[in-house]
């Protein structure tokens, strides 16, 4: 073989080589790009505790696989477990309270029924006396006792239906107040489950800096 036909054969070698190369890299870049700014990104997770207290326990270690609502850490519960009682109390007083307004509300309602049938009665009494009266039969001091009877009456019934108005007013207030309470327990009870952190996704534990004896701050 002669040295140009030894050359151009390297030159077609070279060329071939050359064309492979570049469908190569235009094939491969489609499909595996190449690039030093290339990142990696993951999802990360911050856990926190919803409500503020000590460190009690630690279930978790760091690069541990977790599952959604696996226990990662336990809070001094003892302060809301008082919350929740003394809720428990405020609501059994405020159902005391509204139990007593409705008794007395009943109570006042049977007043002014009676004070009512009491002014009808006194009423008729009136009206049959000044009858009476117009005839002769009666004087003008029993026509007036009658009049300030019904006066009376009417101003017990007045009396009556102003109790009556008070005592609903306070059993209104008091059924306020059994909500109120009611909350006030939900939320000390919801407060409680919070001091048991669970995992929310499927995950792996990472910079985990928590200690037993900690003070876990909400929110941090």
């Amino acid at each position: 073989m002669t040295p140009e036909q030894s050359f151009s054969r390297w030159v077609k070698v070279a060329l071939s080589a050359f064309f492979l190369l570049f469908i190569y890299f235009v094939v491969a870049d489609n499909y595996m790009p190449m690039t030093p700014e290339a990142r990696i990104q993951r999802y990360v997770v911050p856990v926190s505790a919803r409500v503020s207290g000590q460190v009690s326990r630690v279930h978790v270690i760091n690069n541990q696989q977790v599952d959604p609502g696996q226990l990662l850490f336990e809070l001094d519960d003892s302060d809301y477990r008082l919350a929740v009682k003394r809720a428990e109390l405020a609501l059994n007083q405020a159902g005391v309270e509204r139990q007593r307004a409705q008794s007395g509300l009943a109570e006042v309602k049977a007043e002014a029924h009676r004070a009512g049938l009491q002014l009808n009665e006194q009423e008729r009494e009136a009206v049959r006396i000044a009858r009476l009266h117009r005839q002769g039969h009666m004087s003008q001091q029993q026509l007036e006792q009658a009049n300030t009877g019904t006066s009376l009456a009417r101003d017990a019934l007045a009396v009556a239906k102003a109790r009556q108005q008070e005592v609903e007013q306070a059993l209104m207030a008091a059924g306020i107040t059994v909500e109120q309470a009611e909350v006030a327990l939900r939320q000390a009870r919801i407060d409680l489950a919070r001091t048991r952190i669970y995992a929310e996704s499927r995950g792996r534990i990472g910079n985990l800096q928590l200690r037993q004896g900690q003070h876990a701050a909400a929110g941090q």
